[in-house]
């Protein structure tokens, strides 16, 4: 293989792998129990920590737009 082939290939592995991570980042981040995402299915529970935290954060917003 010639050095622009290693070096194509290389961000190619690049480009992928950076997607991937990005999906799984928002699968982790995500409050949803029920998942499908290409061909995959997983039913999980949401951390309860993150859920309580959104509703707290929600609250002082909603109490910021009414006067």
């Amino acid at each position: 293989m010639k050095t622009e082939e290693y070096i194509a290939l290389g961000t190619l592995i690049t480009v992928i792998a950076s997607a991937l991570a990005l999906v799984i980042k928002q699968v982790e981040q995500s409050r949803c129990t029920k998942i499908k995402c290409c061909g995959l299915q997983c039913d999980r529970k949401a951390p309860q920590q993150n859920i309580e935290e959104n509703n707290q954060e929600n609250n002082q917003e909603n109490n910021n737009n009414n006067p």
